[in-house]
């Protein structure tokens, strides 16, 4: 009977907790870690009651250190994870929890998962598709196991000629997916939001992978410069739609990571329509983004945030409601302005903290600094909160260092005697 194996299952699962903190070597040492390999060299993995399943690879994750020096009981964890006891398991529960554990077990192991990239890869490439419908895994599932692909590809210990041709088979075919779904006429009004779903979904697919790597790569720029340039693609067709731009803006906080200063050309037009058309549902993601993009490039960001910074602090503006107006307001406006200027005065702090105060009078931008300027002002003097002032606060602080009389800079001195002035 099932009950009698997941009582056991469970004795093991909390032992650790059982014996205490100070007496974990009972736990890492002697008969109980026999009995975990032992355990693992069963064919437990194949009991048929889901839950029974399910307990005994959280086990094995709680108890991964115990196995990690045995490649050969790993193997055999692995192996039944990502087979047919596994992510191709009957049971939906079994194979979500497994998407989960896969994940958590590849993080434990460390460099020393590199050793298993190639067979997990490799038995997991069926599922690895655009469509998670037909792979019988949900959404999330699905995109659980594309980082967990990505945290294995990633890995420092896998030989980049490796890296390159395993970031082939994960991301190369959801391109070739969104390029061929690109190429093909936009459709009505009312069937566009469906090719839209499906290729935010390769971009999240895509976007989940690239997590698992943690620094620039020389070889592996082309492929990712690829993806730079279809996401472009994507928001050039999609530029209102709330999945498209969403994945895309995660998509782009993890390309700074994996491209670096080779991101710097599709900065400009990507965005654009990022700022240009957010609202109030993603204004804090494109922030968080173009905070993100000022603190990695600074003064190379100039070129890309010049045309436009004075369109998204329109739009910001546009988003902020108005102040409160007597005892009628709502409070739920005054705390969602409060939330918006916060957003506006950080996105103006990183601006000047990062080398990029000049695009503030740039000849683009000069007509509007007054304006931005009181807004300042306006946000030290009224603003309901003490962190909003501190940060105003701060962005005045900073331009007087940076534009002092006499101080170089590459604001010229009518601007800063303008600035004095004010």
């Amino acid at each position: 009977p099932f009950f009698e194996v997941e009582c056991a299952l469970r004795f093991v699962f909390h032992f650790s907790e059982g014996v205490g903190a100070q007496n974990q070597e009972l736990v890492h040492q002697g008969p109980f870690r026999a009995l975990v390999l032992a355990l693992h060299r069963s064919d437990i993995s194949a009991h048929a009651h889901p839950h029974v399943v399910t307990l005994y690879y959280e086990l094995a994750v709680r108890y991964v250190k115990l196995a990690r020096d045995e490649p050969p009981v790993v193997q055999l964890v692995l192996e039944a994870m990502c087979g047919a006891r596994g992510l191709q398991h009957p049971s939906p529960m079994v194979r979500s929890r497994v998407c989960y554990f896969l994940l958590r077990l590849t993080k434990a192991l460390g460099a020393g998962a590199s050793a298993f990239a190639e067979s997990i890869v490799t038995t997991a490439r069926g599922l690895l598709q655009a469509d998670p419908a037909s792979t019988g895994l949900c959404e999330s599932d699905s995109l659980q196991l594309f980082e967990t692909m990505g945290c294995l590809v990633g890995l420092s210990s896998v030989p980049i000629e490796q890296q390159a041709a395993f970031l082939e088979v994960l991301i190369a075919p959801h391109l070739t997916h969104i390029e061929s779904t690109l190429r093909v006429p936009p459709p009505p009004a009312e069937d566009e939001g469906e090719s839209a779903e499906r290729v935010a979904l390769s971009i999240a697919a895509i976007a989940n992978t690239c997590k698992g790597f943690t620094r620039v790569r020389v070889e592996l720029q082309p492929l990712f410069s690829r993806v730079a340039q279809v996401a472009l693609s994507v928001l050039r067709r999609f530029p209102t739609h709330p999945s498209a731009r969403s994945r895309i803006v995660f998509l782009l906080h993890r390309l700074v990571v994996c491209l670096g200063g080779a991101l710097s050309p599709y900065l400009r037009p990507m965005l654009s329509p990022l700022m240009v058309h957010c609202d109030s549902a993603d204004v804090i993601e494109v922030v968080q983004l173009a905070n993100q993009l000022c603190l990695a490039f600074q003064d190379r960001m100039l070129p890309a945030l010049d045309p436009n910074l004075v369109p998204f602090l329109r739009r910001v503006f546009e988003l902020m409601p108005p102040p409160a107006g007597g005892e009628l307001s709502a409070p739920h406006e005054a705390t969602e302005r409060a939330s918006v200027q916060r957003l506006y005065f950080l996105f103006l702090n990183h601006i000047v903290s990062n080398k990029l105060a000049p695009v503030l009078v740039s000849p683009t931008n000069a007509s509007h600094f007054e304006q931005v300027l009181n807004s300042i002002v306006q946000g030290l003097v009224e603003a309901p909160e003490p962190a909003i002032m501190k940060s105003c606060l701060a962005i005045i602080t900073l331009l007087v260092q940076q534009w002092q009389l006499g101080a170089e800079g590459d604001v010229d001195l009518a601007v800063r005697l303008a600035f004095h002035d004010f």
